[in-house]
């Protein structure tokens, strides 16, 4: 409102100003008519030097006048111009907004119909679609930040995953174990069986997993949106090098998964079952492993700086030039162990509080702790109490132990 009126206070004395203006030209060009006509009728000297003083000073108002005509012809057209400018402004900035609700209307769209053929029922192939269809929407989200069409694209993925491929909870009596009390005569057999019976990942939870693994910001939205992908069943699942930093696999069951050069820094993989993983080249810095099982698991030269293994189940495992700095390996269990060249493994280690078990491992050298210091009833002891359902008591704990120590002599 104060500008409305300074606005007009200012083009009313513009006004006043070119009134007056006008007013001194007019009676100049008067006086020198005027003295034109006293010329003619009198043409003396004094009369042609006023004449000539009038017609200069005609000539300087006509002057300043054509000066301030030019001026406010130049204001108009700057104004014009600033008018012109501004509206094309607004009408630029009405068009991307237009442009950017459009495109927000055919992302929701698009998203829509994806997570419609996901919800599908009757083909694998809808399902497909709408898995890479969603990767199509995060492709096209910003490159610059997380956008919330991003977001949402994980969010799904993950629900689908769990939803679709759950690993749910296993009472106690029905708990399984990586070791498990199998007849004399044919052990090895039977556990190649349970392996071969092992199903492979459906193809579109292995889809969604390929999309998650490739996604477009892997590199920094671990950050602000870690994967969650607890509870869920993946065994046999391909992961090779996918970034899965942060990664919530809280009790998953990950047996005989391939996860070869993954980055898994800080992931949450307690009470998960690797059993016979591939973590070859593998990077487990700082991620928390306690009470995992990782029988049979391949972890060769993998990073395992400041991991958690807090009573994880490593029974023949593979940790080959693994690199063990830092590690907690309390009451883990290393029954057959091949810790053999394992990098920065210090004596500090494997003794002190709540001691790993060690039965029939190999130890890098430099090591003076017994590779068998617990091959009697303490091992024994943790097998039962961990795997009651596997072992009735001790002396069917050393059954077991007996024959996983005839396969792995050092």
């Amino acid at each position: 409102m104060r500008e409305t009126e300074e606005k007009k206070d200012k083009n009313k004395l513009k006004l006043i100003g070119l009134t007056v203006l006008a007013t001194v030209l007019l009676v100049s060009v008067v006086a020198a008519v005027w003295n034109w006509v006293d010329l003619q009728k009198k043409p003396l000297e004094g009369t042609k030097r006023q004449f000539d003083a009038s017609l200069d000073f005609v000539k300087t108002i006509a002057t300043i006048a054509g000066g301030v005509v030019l001026f406010l012809n130049f204001r108009v057209a700057n104004r014009s111009a600033e008018l012109a400018q501004k509206k094309l402004e607004q009408e630029t900035e009405k068009a991307k907004a237009d442009a950017k609700l459009a495109e927000a209307r055919l992302t929701m769209e698009r998203f829509s119909k994806a997570v419609d053929m996901m919800s599908s029922d009757k083909s694998i192939h809808l399902r497909l679609g709408g898995i890479y269809a969603l990767e199509s929407i995060a492709l096209d989200s910003s490159d610059d930040k997380i956008d919330e069409n991003y977001r949402q694209v994980l969010e799904v993925l993950t629900a689908f995953v769990r939803q679709n491929s759950p690993y749910p909870l296993r009472k106690q009596v029905e708990k399984e174990s990586t070791i498990s009390s199998q007849p004399i005569e044919q052990p090895t057999a039977e556990v190649g069986e349970q392996h071969d019976e092992i199903p492979s990942l459906p193809t579109d939870i292995q889809a969604a997993l390929t999309v998650l693994s490739r996604r477009k910001h892997k590199d920094t939205d671990w950050e602000h949106y870690p994967i969650d992908l607890h509870k869920t069943d993946l065994r046999r699942a391909n992961l090779q090098g996918a970034n899965l930093q942060k990664v919530d696999l809280v009790e998953s069951n990950l047996q005989l998964a391939d996860l070869k050069g993954a980055e898994l820094q800080g992931a949450q993989l307690e009470k998960a079952d690797l059993t016979s993983a591939i973590l070859h080249l593998a990077d487990l810095s700082g991620a928390n492993l306690r009470k995992a099982e990782l029988s049979g698991a391949n972890l060769q030269e993998t990073h395992l700086i400041k991991t958690k293994l807090q009573g994880a189940n490593l029974i023949e495992a593979d940790l080959q030039r693994a690199d063990l700095h830092e590690a907690n390996l309390q009451e883990a269990l290393l029954l057959c162990t091949d810790l053999q060249n394992a990098q920065n493994l210090t004596q500090q280690q494997l003794e002190g509080e709540k001691l790993p078990l060690l039965c029939n491992v190999a130890l890098p050298e430099g090591l003076t702790v017994s590779s068998n210091r617990d091959c009697d009833q303490r091992l024994l002891e943790a097998l039962v109490e961990r795997y009651p359902e596997a072992f009735e008591n001790l002396i069917s704990a050393r059954f077991v132990v007996d024959q996983i120590r005839q396969k792995k002599k050092w």
